[in-house]
C-alpha cells in the first residue's frame, strides 16, 4: 500500500508490480506532482536507499526490495477525492471485455481519461474506484476526451510493458477508428503521410509542419452521401490529434470538431444536430503471449448514420 504521509520517513516493501521498473520512474508515479529535480536530488544525495544502500535513478527494482524515502516536507500530495457511487457504476457498465490481463472500456465521448482541473474523476479514477480489489490497474494508451471507443487497461506490469512495446512498433497493434467527415471524400483509399507539431498553449492544436514528427494513417472510404463521408482510419503512428489534424488538413474536418472545423463543417454539424466529435475507436487487434485479441466497440448512431454495416 502506498504511503500517504511523505513528510516522515517511509520504508516501502516493493511488490511484484515493481519488477524491472526504473527507480526514477517509480518515484515519479509515487510522488505524482513532485518536481523531477527534487526526486533526482534526493537520489543523488543518497537520501533514497534501496536495500539500505545508495542507489541511482536507473537502478532496476525487484519484488521484495526495501525502499527508504526521506521526509519530503516541501511536497504534500493531494489526496484523491472519493468517486461517487453513481460514477463507479457507470464506468463498470462501460467494461466491454475483461480477462486475467486486461480490462477494455467502451469509453463514452466527453469523458477525460485522467482527472484534471475541470474533471475531478477521469476514466482511470472511476475504474480504479469501481474495482478496488485490483491492486494494479494502469492505462495502456490514451483517447481524446471527445473521442469515444476502445480504451485498454493492464492488470499487471508485464502486460503493460508488453503492450507498450507493441505500440512502439508500427504493426504491433492494429488500431482502427471511424470518422464522419464533412464533404464527399474524393481522394479514395490511401495512406496519409505528414509531419505534425502541437502548439503547447491553451488550445493544444496540432498542425502540419515539415519540422514535426512523422504521422502516418491509412484511410478507407466506408460510405458517403452528398454532404459527408464515413471513413475508417488505421493509425500507424500515434501523435496528438493525429486523425483530426490530418483529415482537416485535406479539407475534410470531422463533424463536431470545434477545434479543427471549418465554417462548412460547423454548419453541417448544426444542421444534423450533432453534439459530439464524430470520431470513434471501434477496433483493436493484437497478439499477447500467444493469444489473439480482436476487440470491437459498436459505433454510435451519430457516427455510423449513413446506414452501413461495419
Amino acid at each position: 500500500m502506498k504511503p500517504t504521509d511523505f513528510t516522515r520517513v517511509n520504508t516501502i516493501t516493493l511488490d511484484k508490480h515493481c519488477e524491472g521498473q526504473r527507480l526514477d520512474n517509480y518515484l515519479f508515479k509515487l510522488l505524482k506532482g513532485a518536481p523531477k529535480s527534487l526526486i533526482y536530488r534526493i537520489i543523488r544525495k543518497g537520501e533514497v536507499r534501496l536495500n539500505k544502500k545508495r542507489t541511482k535513478p536507473e537502478s532496476r527494482l525487484h519484488a521484495g526490495d526495501l525502499l527508504r524515502l526521506p521526509p519530503i516536507k516541501a511536497f504534500a500530495p493531494k489526496m484523491p477525492l472519493a468517486v461517487p457511487e453513481s460514477l463507479r457504476e457507470e464506468i463498470a457498465q462501460a467494461i466491454l471485455f475483461e480477462d486475467a490481463r486486461l480490462i477494455v472500456l467502451d469509453k463514452p465521448a466527453g469523458l477525460s481519461v485522467h482527472s484534471g482541473s475541470d474533471t475531478p474523476y477521469g476514466a482511470v479514477e472511476r475504474l480504479r474506484a469501481a474495482r478496488p480489489e485490483l491492486d494494479y490497474l494502469e492505462l495502456v494508451h490514451r483517447l481524446d476526451k471527445a473521442t469515444s471507443g476502445l480504451l485498454l487497461f493492464a492488470k499487471d506490469r508485464p502486460t503493460l510493458e508488453a503492450l507498450h512495446r507493441k505500440m512502439r512498433t508500427r504493426n504491433g497493434i492494429d488500431k482502427r477508428y471511424l470518422a464522419l467527415v464533412s464533404g464527399r471524400w474524393e481522394l479514395g483509399d490511401l495512406r496519409l503521410y505528414d509531419r505534425l507539431v502541437t502548439k503547447r498553449d491553451r488550445l493544444q492544436k496540432t498542425r502540419v509542419d515539415k519540422g514535426g514528427k512523422e504521422a502516418i494513417s491509412d484511410v478507407r472510404v466506408v460510405a458517403s452521401d452528398n454532404e459527408s463521408t464515413l471513413l475508417e482510419v488505421r493509425v500507424i503512428t500515434g501523435r496528438m490529434h493525429q486523425i483530426r489534424a490530418q483529415l482537416a488538413n485535406r479539407g475534410h474536418p470531422i463533424l463536431g470538431d470545434s477545434r479543427y472545423g471549418t465554417h462548412a463543417s460547423r454548419a453541417l454539424t448544426k444542421k444534423r444536430n450533432l453534439t459530439r466529435l464524430c470520431l470513434h475507436a471501434y477496433r483493436l487487434r493484437f497478439v499477447l503471449e500467444g493469444k489473439a485479441y480482436t476487440l470491437h466497440a459498436t459505433p454510435p448512431e451519430s457516427i455510423a448514420n449513413l446506414q452501413v454495416s461495419i
